[in-house]
């Protein structure tokens, strides 16, 4: 599994919180059917979840070398096909970059020319993602981690809080999880995490969101890995190396 951390460590309790949930990430989320990658304070939707952890199929490394912004994936996504002539007009981008991007897609077969200047999304692309988990990791102030995880379901599929576990018992019941769809994972005093209160889960809602990520984690899926507490001064975009 591939870590990339998008901003500084900020030193504090949240640390033992977030150092649970890496640390066994596989048996909250289940075991490795897929490929799974998980950034820290990613840049998406409308802010930075403390972890975005996202399920991926192979083939997705193909798009690491692809200049893209989810843009022309998603809009491909969201219609049936479409003609060249009509994706630059809704996309608003120059004939020629459209063209290179289509023609780099269709070299990794995420697009399909069905006919002369006809384009489609290849069905196996269409999943590429097979799931998308956001995480808010707090030790106070759990409303306020709810109203984080509830931003974060306009991209993912499941959104979850995780809590230290004598809060997570107190305000397990409150109804405010379950009317908002919002999970709870709790971590005990010797670092053991587990789901108390599953999410509930939701189909993609934004095409855009889901392919800039699909496109972030072939770039950064390669790359090295969670830094350690004594490493969390090193600046943002800096990946560092350890393996779980």
């Amino acid at each position: 599994m591939s870590i990339s951390y998008f901003r500084p460590r900020r030193p504090g309790p949240e640390l033992r919180i977030e150092d649970a949930v890496v640390a066994q990430l596989d048996a909250l989320f289940g075991e490795r059917v897929c490929h799974w990658w998980l950034g820290a304070s990613v840049p998406i939707g409308a802010g930075r979840p403390d972890f975005v952890a996202v399920s991926y199929e192979q083939r997705l490394s193909a798009l690491a070398n692809i200049q893209t912004n989810g843009l022309l994936l998603a809009y491909l996504r969201g219609v049936r096909e479409a003609r060249l002539k009509t994706i630059v007009s809704r996309l608003g981008q120059p004939c020629r970059n459209i063209e290179r991007e289509l023609s780099a897609l269709r070299d990794i077969d995420a697009v399909w020319e069905r006919e002369p200047g006809i384009y489609s999304i290849s069905p196996s692309w269409r999943g590429v993602l097979r799931g998308i988990v956001a995480i808010e990791a707090k030790v106070g102030d759990w409303k306020r981690a709810v109203q984080q995880a509830a931003r974060n379901r306009i991209f993912a599929n499941k959104s979850y809080v995780a809590l230290p576990c004598k809060t997570a018992e107190r305000v397990a019941t409150s109804p405010m999880f379950q009317e908002l769809g919002i999970g709870i994972i709790s971590v005990d005093e010797g670092g053991s995490a587990k789901i108390i209160s599953m999410a509930t889960p939701q189909a993609t809602r934004v095409w855009l969101y889901y392919f800039r990520l699909a496109s972030l984690v072939a770039q950064e899926s390669p790359k090295q890995q969670w830094p350690t507490l004594s490493q969390s001064t090193m600046p943002a975009n800096n990946f560092l190396a350890s393996t779980l």
